[in-house]
C-alpha cells in the first residue's frame, strides 16, 4: 500500500473519531435540552406565567419583553445552566463554541415552532448582535433544517 493510501485511511479513521464524538456531545445535548426548565426554581415561575397568552402581542418581541421581569430570576437561573444561551456567557455569543451555536439555532427554531409562529432569525441577530458573516451560517444551517440545502 503506498503512503498516500496508509495516510488516506489513517486521516480517515482519526476524522471518524473525532466526528462520531462531537456527535456524541449533539445526542448528549439533545437528551438534556433544557431540563432546568423541570427544577422548580424555573418551572414554578415559568407556569406564573402561563396566563399570559403570546398570541395577545403583535410579536414575540413584545411577549418577550412584557414577561421577562416577571420571570428574571427563571431566567438567570436557566441561563447560568444552559450554555447554549448567549446569557451564559461573559462575553455572550463569541464565547461560544460550534456545538452551543448549533443547539441554539436548533432552539431558536423549535421554540418558534410550539409557539406556532415561523423563526424571525433577524430578531435573534439583532437582540445577540450576531455579525454577518456568522449570520450567514447560521441561515445556511436553518435551511439543513429545513431541508433546502442544495446537495
Amino acid at each position: 500500500m503506498s503512503n498516500f493510501t496508509n495516510d488516506l485511511h489513517k486521516h480517515k479513521l482519526i476524522l471518524q473519531a473525532l466526528l462520531y464524538n462531537l456527535a456524541n456531545q449533539l445526542k448528549e445535548r439533545a437528551d438534556n435540552h433544557d431540563n432546568s426548565k423541570l427544577d422548580p426554581k424555573e418551572k414554578e415561575v415559568f407556569e406564573s406565567i402561563d396566563n399570559i397568552k403570546r398570541e395577545d402581542f403583535d410579536s414575540y418581541e413584545e411577549y418577550y419583553n412584557c414577561t421577562k421581569p416577571l420571570i428574571q430570576k427563571a431566567l438567570d437561573h436557566h441561563y447560568a445552566n444552559n450554555r447554549h444561551h448567549p446569557e451564559h456567557f461573559e462575553h455572550g455569543i463569541e464565547d461560544m463554541n460550534l456545538l452551543d451555536i448549533l443547539e441554539m439555532i436548533v432552539d431558536w427554531d423549535t421554540s418558534a415552532s410550539c409557539r406556532g409562529t415561523k423563526l424571525d432569525p433577524e430578531y435573534s441577530f439583532k437582540r445577540f448582535k450576531i455579525e454577518p458573516q456568522l449570520q450567514k451560517i447560521i441561515l445556511n444551517t436553518l435551511k439543513i433544517l429545513y431541508d433546502e440545502d442544495e446537495k
